[in-house]
C-alpha cells in the first residue's frame, strides 16, 4: 500500500493553531517532553491562558517519557498553570474553540517531529462533545515549586536504586495497558455527540484506611503471616489506589508510595493547609469540606488520623507533630 505524504506533520498542525489562539489553551497528555512542549508554546500569545495537564508517572519519567522540566518551562510564563491527573490516559488538545483529540503525547516521536515519527492520529471534534471530559479535569493537582522540588529528590532515589534505567531523549514504549484491581472499565455515557465521551472512574478522593503505613509494604509483598485480618484487609484497599508494579524491594517501594502520595487530591489539601500551625480539630474540620466527605463511611477524626500517621510516615522530613494545650498541632516545615 503506498502512503500518502503530507505537507504538514502533526506537530506543526498543533503549532499552527497555536499561533492562532487568542484566549485559552488547554494542552492534556501523559507524556509531555519539555522541548516539544517549548516548541507548541512557541507562538502563543502572552494573553493567552494556558492549562497543562499531564501524569508524572515515576517510572515513565524515570525512562524518559516525561520530563518534570516541563514545570521551568510553565512556571515561568504569564497565566500558565501545570496540573497533575495520575488516572490520565486521553490525550486532548483546545485552542479557544479548535478541539483535536487522538493517539498522540506531547512529543516529538508522537507528532511527528523527529526525525523516526510515529504513527499516530489527532482529530478535530466539536468542543460540545468534550465538555464532561474537561469538568473531569477540574480535581486535578497544580504542581508547586515545592512539589517540583520534592519529586527531583524522589527521582533521584529511584535512579539510585535503579541503575539499570537508560533514559530516552524522546522515544518510549508503553505496552498494552492492564485493567488494576478497583479500576473499571470505560463505559459510553449519554447520547448523540456526548455518546463519544467515555469515562473510566470518578475523580479519586482516596482516604487511607490503614491505620500503621509501617504494614503496606509488608501487605504487598505478602509477608503478613502475623498481621491481623483488619490490617491486611486495609492495606488491599488502599494499594489498590496505587499504581505498582510486582516484586519492588521495600526501598523502592516506599519511593513509588512517596511520588504518587504527592499527587493525592486529599494529600494536596492537608499539605496547603498546614504551611502555617493547625490544631487536630481545624484540619478534621476542613476535611469535612472536601468531596472525601461522601465516602461510604466517612468519619473526619479516623480520616485525619490515618492520614496524619501516613504522612508522619512517609515524609518524616516534612512534617511535624506535637502536644499543646491538650491537642495535636501539625505543621508542614518546608
Amino acid at each position: 500500500m503506498k502512503r500518502k505524504v503530507f505537507s504538514q506533520s502533526l506537530g506543526e498542525h498543533l503549532i499552527d493553531m497555536a499561533r492562532g489562539a487568542t484566549e485559552e489553551v488547554l494542552l492534556v497528555a501523559p507524556y509531555i517532553k519539555e522541548g516539544t512542549l517549548k516548541r507548541v508554546l512557541g507562538p502563543i500569545s502572552g494573553e493567552c491562558s494556558v492549562r497543562v495537564v499531564t501524569c508524572w508517572n515515576l517510572r515513565a519519567v524515570a525512562a524518559g517519557a516525561s520530563d518534570l522540566g516541563v514545570w521551568e518551562l510553565v512556571r515561568d510564563r504569564e497565566n500558565h498553570v501545570l496540573e497533575l491527573c495520575p488516572s490520565l490516559h486521553a490525550k486532548y488538545y483546545r485552542f479557544d474553540d479548535i478541539c483535536v483529540v487522538g493517539s498522540a503525547n506531547l512529543t516529538g516521536a508522537a507528532l511527528g517531529l523527529t526525525g523516526k515519527p510515529n504513527l499516530e492520529l489527532l482529530m478535530r471534534v466539536s468542543p460540545a462533545a468534550t465538555e464532561e471530559f474537561e469538568e473531569e479535569l477540574e480535581d486535578c493537582v497544580a504542581v508547586t515549586e515545592s512539589m517540583y522540588s520534592r519529586y527531583q529528590k524522589l527521582l533521584d532515589q529511584y535512579e539510585d536504586t535503579h541503575p539499570e534505567i537508560v533514559r530516552s531523549s524522546d522515544t518510549y514504549s508503553v505496552g498494552p495497558e492492564s485493567v488494576r484491581p478497583g479500576k473499571e472499565r470505560g463505559e459510553v455515557r449519554g447520547s448523540g455527540e456526548r455518546s463519544q465521551y467515555i469515562r473510566s472512574r470518578s475523580p479519586e478522593w482516596w482516604i487511607p484506611k490503614l491505620r500503621h503505613p509501617e504494614d503496606l509494604y509488608r501487605v504487598y509483598a505478602e509477608n503478613s503471616e502475623h498481621l491481623t485480618t483488619a490490617t491486611r484487609k486495609h492495606g488491599s484497599y488502599d494499594l489498590r489506589h496505587f499504581d505498582l508494579p510486582e516484586g519492588l524491594e521495600e526501598g523502592a517501594f516506599e519511593v513509588e508510595i512517596r511520588w504518587q502520595l504527592l499527587q493525592k487530591p486529599v494529600v494536596q489539601e492537608v499539605d496547603a493547609l498546614v504551611s502555617e500551625s493547625k490544631r487536630f480539630g481545624a484540619v478534621r474540620d476542613h476535611l469535612r469540606t472536601l468531596p472525601c466527605a461522601q465516602n461510604d463511611g466517612f468519619d473526619p477524626t479516623d480520616a485525619w488520623q490515618a492520614i496524619m500517621r501516613w504522612l508522619l510516615y512517609f515524609f518524616d522530613d516534612r512534617y511535624r507533630r506535637h502536644e499543646a494545650n491538650y491537642s495535636e498541632i501539625f505543621v508542614r516545615e518546608e
